[in-house]
């Protein structure tokens, strides 16, 4: 195997593995077995460790030495403070934006009006959909803080939210009225104005989350196992 056509396995092994593990469709604590993911992705098991091994670095899962990988068992306190991060670097960057734009800087932003499109379209979109959109939707104004940090941050934080969004979807009557203000308020450039909106927003996640993680076995397709610790 030449080296392009190896980099792609491995590639293709990371996303195929990351999406499960984001969308929470291993359980809670459950070891991450090599030989049954190569097999199940007809591949060695060099790409699997290697994809698990970032999978680590990314703080998605946990390598015990001498044991394996796992699946984490998410922590209330955990979970809150990724909110509470996330809502400090999007005020961030919303700033960062307002304060290009006073300089004279012509900020276009042709994604936000794709999403609103999405959002307004009648029919009750996925929670899979929603979750997409509110990813796509923070990692873009991270993009625009000019910070490579802040960037990188946002989206790993997203990673490690994905599940959790997934069953805030799951809970909330309406998620659209919920998401549908941030992307009118970026497109529109209110910027004070999604600086509070955004503030509301992980307020009010952080508000229900001890109902969401208790809930949590109504947002997957087969049975979790033991409770999230708290």
């Amino acid at each position: 195997m030449n080296k392009p056509e190896g980099e792609n396995v491995i590639k293709r092994v990371y996303q195929s593995i990351k999406e499960r593990v984001t969308t929470g469709d291993f359980p809670p604590g459950e070891r991450l077995n090599i030989e049954q993911l190569a097999e199940q992705l007809r591949v060695s098991p060099t790409p699997v460790r290697e994809s698990l091994n970032r999978l680590v670095a990314e703080e998605l899962i946990l390598m015990v030495p001498r044991m394996g990988f796992f699946m984490k068992s998410l922590l209330e306190s955990e979970i809150r403070d990724l909110y509470e991060i996330n809502q400090v670097l999007l005020d961030w960057s919303v700033l960062a934006v307002k304060n290009d734009q006073l300089r004279g800087g012509d900020i276009r932003f042709p994604e936000m009006s794709l999403f609103i499109d999405k959002l307004l379209q009648p029919g009750q979109l996925s929670p899979k959909c929603l979750v997409r959109i509110t990813d796509d939707l923070f990692a873009h104004l991270a993009t625009q803080s000019g910070n490579s940090e802040i960037n990188l941050r946002v989206r790993n934080i997203s990673d490690r939210l994905h599940y959790i969004r997934l069953c805030e979807c799951e809970m909330i009557d309406n998620p659209v009225e919920q998401l549908l203000p941030l992307c009118q308020l970026y497109d529109a450039r209110k910027y004070d104005e999604l600086r509070q909106a955004i503030r509301v927003y992980h307020d009010e996640r952080l508000g229900m989350l001890q109902s969401v993680i208790k809930a949590r076995k109504f947002c997957s397709n087969k049975v979790v196992g033991e409770e999230f610790g708290s």
